[in-house]
């Protein structure tokens, strides 16, 4: 007979998986870091570094307040979204080539960590476990750095598009998802 799990099982399944997305993250993102071009990417790089430091220690506080002691062998998550950057970082020989791929890369994993974060949050709640929900609620990522470097005058190519195109973006005509997302 298959065994039901219930939300408690969830909540503390998807917080072992979120906290190893984190570390495999918290180590990708120093060589990340080095192989950006953009000193305004490696600057947000090594922000993301310490938030996500933060993340990993936070994660591990609400693993000891849950009791949880196994760690999950590997991730299907990461393999997905950091996949492996040493090979990708390897293969690409242009600058925005490379700046693209790392923000790419990086918004991914925001995204997982957004979602995962706002589901555990909701989790905790509904299962009464308010410390917790508070410990998810502060380690939450409440603003990505990479959407700031984000720069949507890199074409696919890797080239620069027209200045124009750059201006539309500096007068605040972003798409409003990402101009929203970049606030």
């Amino acid at each position: 007979m298959i065994e039901q799990k219930n939300l408690a099982d969830i909540l503390i399944e998807e917080i072992v998986e979120l906290h190893t997305v984190e570390q495999h993250f918290l180590q990708a993102l120093p060589r990340m870091a080095q192989a950006a071009c953009d000193p305004e990417l490696k600057v947000a790089v090594s922000k993301q570094l310490l938030q996500t430091r933060e993340q990993v220690s936070q994660l591990a506080c609400i693993m000891d307040m849950l009791g949880i002691t196994d760690e999950c062998a590997g991730s299907r998550v990461v393999s997905l979204l950091i996949g492996e950057d040493d090979i990708w970082m390897e293969e690409l020989h242009s600058d925005n080539a490379m700046d693209a791929r790392i923000i790419c890369t990086a918004m991914k994993v925001e995204h997982f960590k957004m979602g995962s974060y706002l589901s555990l949050y909701t989790f905790a709640s509904l299962l009464g476990l308010d410390e917790v929900a508070n410990a998810l609620e502060s380690a939450f990522p409440k603003n990505s750095l990479f959407y700031k470097s984000a720069d949507p005058r890199v074409n696919f190519n890797g080239s620069r598009r027209p200045e124009a195109a750059g201006a539309a973006v500096d007068q605040g005509l972003r798409p409003a998802a990402m101009q929203t997302l970049a606030n």
